[in-house]
């Protein structure tokens, strides 16, 4: 997946954040790319993903369905 120099900036972030942008701008793709990469990257417990909509978090779920892995809590 293919990511604009902002979109990967959300992603390399070392801190928490919130991304604003207009529909369309790709920031489910940053969001999950970012969740992705930290999951793989670090050994914790779990990272949680808010939003303001269970449509965002549906999406979320679908984009990373292949990688159950991601989105299972670690003991």
């Amino acid at each position: 997946m293919k990511l604009t120099d902002d979109q990967q900036a959300l992603v390399d972030a070392q801190d928490s954040l919130f991304a604003a942008a207009c529909p369309g701008a790709g920031k489910t793709r940053a969001m999950v790319a970012r969740f992705l990469k930290r999951t793989a990257e670090e050994g914790r417990r779990g990272i949680a993903l808010i939003s303001f909509t269970n449509a965002a978090v549906d999406e979320v779920r679908r984009r990373c369905g292949n990688q159950v892995e991601a989105l299972r809590a670690r003991a």
